[in-house]
């Protein structure tokens, strides 16, 4: 029944649906943790147990193991079951024709970096080729920073997904109504509102979103604080440029937030980017795409 129940990911392992809640059986580290013995009991295959512990060291990556107890547990199922992990080779990473040295990686994690900067970025260092020589995961991540007006940086397709959409409401017969902004003049005084879709494929802690304004646009809700929507706790924040969105838990699935602008100025403006990162995983990050709005 277990191995019917089970989901399999080659990038999260072997994991079961598990609802969250307080109460003292819903704990899905120590849960996953008596699970692996379970199934150690039941002298299953080294590669299945490998797979739970996977999903144990996938699951550290976004979120916190929440206590002593469950810390306990975790570093014991990583370290007694299974295949050992812990003597482990570099990985030889190749980006364009230039090899790493990963003979000076740090001790204990194998974290090794390299920055370039300026014209000694090349067009071939797209192609970066990652050999992992140890049977455990290796994970990493590639970072290119450069400089672009802001209404023609496109979108991203990331683990985290992040859409912007603005609408105009209007007043008709049928009462009020969200309008595409697209191909659509604002006029001074009319409200707006954004909406912002964010698709997560994991649970993460520790979320980060910030929605930049267009110099146009003056929030309707200056106010911050805590906010409850759709079992999705949240403080919300508005700066002077943007709003931003800070969550403590963010768990896996689709989530949509809106709130209201004022055009207040006339011209041409850039609408901002929606950016959204997981502060304890940096490497999970996501932008929506650039726009451009005008206001008569």
């Amino acid at each position: 029944s277990l191995r019917e129940r089970a989901l399999h990911s080659d990038e999260l392992g072997t994991y079961w649906h598990q609802a969250a809640g307080y109460m003292w059986h819903q704990t899905p580290i120590e849960n996953h943790v008596w699970l692996i013995e379970a199934f150690t009991a039941m002298q299953a295959e080294t590669s299945e147990i490998d797979g739970m512990r996977t999903w144990l060291l996938s699951q550290k990556r976004t979120t916190h193991w929440p206590t002593g107890r469950a810390t306990a547990d975790a570093i014991y199922a990583l370290l007694m079951q299974g295949t050992d992990w812990t003597q482990t080779k570099n990985a030889t990473i190749v980006v364009g024709t230039e090899k790493l040295e990963t003979d000076e990686a740090h001790a204990g994690t194998g974290f090794v970096s390299k920055q370039w900067f300026g014209k000694e970025v090349s067009a071939d260092m797209a192609n970066i080729t990652i050999t992992n020589p140890n049977k455990g995961m290796a994970w990493g991540g590639a970072y290119l920073q450069y400089f672009e007006d802001i209404d023609k940086v496109k979108g991203q397709v990331t683990p985290l997904q992040l859409q912007k959409e603005i609408f105009v409401k209007k007043v008709t017969p049928k009462g009020e109504q969200l309008l595409p902004l697209s191909n659509r003049k604002l006029q001074i005084g009319d409200e707006v509102v954004i909406r912002l879709l964010l698709q997560v494929d994991r649970h993460m802690e520790f979320v980060h979103l910030k929605d930049e304004r267009a110099a146009a646009f003056e929030p309707l809700d200056v106010l911050s604080g805590y906010n409850w929507r759709d079992n999705l706790g949240f403080y919300q924040s508005t700066k002077d440029a943007s709003t931003e969105f800070f969550f403590a838990h963010l768990p896996k699935g689709n989530y949509v937030f809106e709130y209201s602008l004022r055009a207040s100025h006339t011209g041409d403006f850039a609408a901002g980017l929606a950016k959204i990162q997981c502060l304890y995983a940096p490497e999970f990050a996501a932008h929506s795409k650039g726009v451009r709005v005008f206001v008569e």
